[in-house]
């Protein structure tokens, strides 16, 4: 059910299908494959290199990111990425005292796997 009280369609292909959610790694096959999805997603211009330069700013270059922050999580249905969130870590100062934060990033789902 939508917010409204409307029944939710899904396509025929989803109700077979099994999506999982996996926390983003920090293995270069997975900073590939997620390269991959976010370059040749629906109307993205901008290609593989500037997403490999974005991802390594968000996370490699930031010194807010930590080895244990979280990065960000990957939807697969069949093996595949079909969705992805994104964190950005940043530190946030409260009362003198230095705290991990996250801003929420490009939040993308393939468009056969939304509602």
């Amino acid at each position: 059910m939508t917010a409204s009280g409307k029944p939710v369609s899904l396509r025929q292909n989803q109700l077979h299908m099994k999506h999982s959610i996996e926390s983003i790694s920090g293995e270069a096959f997975a900073r590939q494959e997620l390269v991959d999805f976010l370059a040749g997603f629906e109307d993205e211009d901008r290609g593989k290199a500037f997403w490999q330069r974005r991802l390594a700013f968000w996370w490699d270059e930031n010194p807010a990111c930590r080895a244990d922050s979280p990065r960000g999580w990957v939807v697969r249905a069949e093996g595949r990425i079909v969705g992805f969130l994104g964190v950005i870590p940043c530190d946030y100062v409260h009362q003198g005292k230095v705290l991990p934060a996250y801003a929420a990033t490009t939040w993308r789902v393939d468009r056969e796997h939304r509602p």
